[in-house]
């Protein structure tokens, strides 16, 4: 098992796009909850600020990687392509 990080921010991203991929304090648990339904994620967390969105998961296998950006385009509605060339990816000790 291994940590993962997906986000994007102010370095990666414009407003524009940042804006879309925001999550609602109200829908956090919700959001948590859905998480958690992912093949592979065993915990997570999610940190949604002005200039930054992190998924943070506990996950099993290496394809968790590959699962979380198109989980976010499904929450939020949005192509996964239009939001995939914002998105980073740190694992482990670079991850936190």
């Amino acid at each position: 098992m291994s940590l993962l990080t997906v986000g994007i921010n102010h370095n990666t991203a414009p407003v524009e796009v940042r804006e879309r991929l925001a999550f609602d304090a109200d829908a956090i648990p919700d959001t948590l909850a859905s998480l958690l339904e992912l093949p592979g994620v065993k915990e997570a967390a999610v940190l949604s600020t002005c200039n930054r969105t992190e998924v943070t998961c506990w996950r099993e296998d290496d394809d968790t990687a590959l699962i979380i950006p198109d989980w976010l385009s499904r929450h939020h509605e949005v192509d996964p392509e239009e939001i995939r060339p914002y998105l980073y990816n740190h694992n482990d000790s670079e991850a936190v």
